[in-house]
Formats: structure tokens, sequence, C-alpha cells
């Protein structure tokens, strides 16, 4: 679904948040519990996704965790369904990835959770770990912080292209 546009800046890629602009014209969002909600002719096979309502007008419940500045731009926080609970606080594993990969030396990363822990995967061009712990413990809270870094050379995917995250929760648990 492509409901709203950004002009990219060169200080986007540094923002914890992603912004992701102002809605296209003809789409309609709302934010339901911080979660976006989209209303638009041009949305792709509504036979095919699950609908919800919103003042009586037929909605899709993106699952994308999404605040509005006063300006009206959304800012992307991660996705709603993606929110790990460890050491009794939320966390956001897209948060923790964000995080690791602004870190010196990390090209890509991707988070695993197994027995109530973080473990970290990384595509590091140079990996200096206590550098890395020195930038996280800046960045996130205690319970985010991955208990280990393992380097790799590529990160499993899904056909589509995303990270296959149950198969990084696979390989944590055999870490």
């Amino acid at each position: 679904v492509w409901c709203t546009v950004h002009e990219c800046e060169p200080g986007d890629a540094s923002q914890r948040s992603v912004p992701i602009g102002h809605p296209i014209p003809g789409t309609h969002i709302a934010l339901v519990n911080g979660v976006l909600h989209v209303s638009s002719p041009g949305l792709a096979e509504p036979d095919t996704v699950e609908l919800t309502t919103l003042d009586g007008e037929p909605c899709y419940r993106t699952g994308d965790l999404v605040t509005q500045r006063p300006d009206g731009a959304l800012l992307y926080h991660g996705r709603g369904d993606d929110q790990l609970k460890l050491g009794g606080m939320r966390i956001e594993r897209a948060e923790v990835e964000h995080a690791l990969a602004s870190a010196p030396g990390i090209a890509y990363a991707a988070v695993g959770v197994a027995d109530g822990h973080l473990v970290a995967f990384l595509i590091a061009t140079s990996l200096n770990r206590t550098g890395v712990r020195r930038h996280l413990l800046a960045a996130l809270p205690a319970a985010a912080l991955p208990t280990q870094l393992i380097q790799v050379d590529e990160l499993p995917t899904l056909p589509n292209g995303k990270i296959d995250h149950r198969e990084l929760d696979r390989r944590a648990a055999a870490a």
C-alpha cells in the first residue's frame, strides 16, 4: 500500500523515527492507538486484505506504529506486530535493529530472540564490539541490549526480500 509521500533529506537516515511524509491526495489516514489506518480508492486488492471500519468507512489497518508531527507529517516507529516483551519492557525489534545499523562499522543488522534475550546478527565492514556496545548503551534501554553480537556474511530473507525473523529466532536459540 502506497499512501504517503516524503522527500528524503540527508538527516533522515540518522533519525530514530523515519519520516514517511503526508498522505497522498485521495488518501485518508487515521491513527488508532498509534497504529496507522488507511482508506483510499487506490487500496490494492481490497478483497485480499482484512478491512476494518472507522467512522463508517472501510479502511486497512497497516500494523505500522506512527505518530503525527504538528505540521501533519507522519513518523514511522516500527511495526506494532513486531513488539517484544523482554525484562518486563515492550521492545520494538525495529528500534534495536536501527540502533545497531547506525553503529560505526555496521552495514546491516537484525535481531533474533531466544530465552528472553536478544541476539544481534550483524553484517559489518569492521566489528568493534566495545564500540557497538557503547553506541547501544547510549541509544537503547538496558532491556533492549542484545546479549550477543554475531557477525554474519548475510541475513536470512523471505521470498519478498524482508528479513526472516523466525529464522533469526531459531539461530538465536542455537547460539
